[in-house]
C-alpha cells in the first residue's frame, strides 16, 4: 500500500479556512497538484448564531491510472475527533468535515475514509465543513492541524 500525506491547517481568526498544501515529497509519490481550500468566512463566527457556519470546499488532485486512492483526513492536532476542534490557546471550537453535502457523513480515518475517483486527469471533489452553533468561544484566531492521506 502506497500512501501520500498532506498537512492541512485550519484558521479561524475572524472566519475559518482550510487550507492544504502537498510538500514536493508527496506529490512525488503518486498523486500530484493536491491542493484543497475550504472558508467558512467572510462573516465572523457568532457565538449566538442559532445556526451552525457550514461551507462547502474542494480538494483537487491528479493521480495516475489505475490508482483508486481512499483519502482519510485525520484527528485535529489536540486529538479530538468527532467532533474536531480548532483552538486559540487553551480556548477550542467545535467543527467536522463532511463528505456529504447533507453533512451526515465524517470524514475522517478507517471506516470515515472515502474512495476517490482517479482517470488519470485532474479531479476534484467535494468536502463540507461545519462550525458548530453556540459555542461558547472566547475571541481569537483559531486554528488547526489536520492530515490527508491518500491510500493506494
Amino acid at each position: 500500500m502506497r500512501f501520500a500525506t498532506i498537512a492541512a491547517r485550519l484558521f479561524a481568526p475572524a472566519a475559518a479556512a482550510l487550507y492544504l498544501l502537498a510538500p514536493a515529497a508527496a506529490r512525488a509519490a503518486a498523486c500530484q497538484q493536491i491542493t484543497a481550500t475550504l472558508t467558512f468566512g467572510p462573516t465572523p463566527y457568532n457565538v449566538y448564531n442559532a445556526a451552525d457556519t457550514t461551507q462547502a470546499g474542494t480538494i483537487t488532485y491528479k493521480c495516475p491510472p489505475p490508482l483508486s486512492p481512499v483519502v482519510s483526513l485525520s484527528a485535529s492536532a489536540n486529538g479530538a475527533y468527532r467532533p474536531r476542534q480548532m483552538s486559540s490557546g487553551a480556548n477550542t471550537l467545535n467543527y467536522e468535515i463532511y463528505f456529504d453535502a447533507a453533512m451526515t457523513s465524517v470524514w475522517g480515518v478507517g471506516a470515515d475514509s472515502k474512495a476517490v475517483p482517479s482517470g488519470g486527469g485532474t479531479s476534484t471533489i467535494q468536502m463540507y465543513g461545519r462550525v458548530f452553533a453556540q459555542q461558547d468561544a472566547a475571541v481569537g484566531a483559531y486554528s488547526d492541524t489536520i492530515t490527508v492521506t491518500f491510500n493506494f
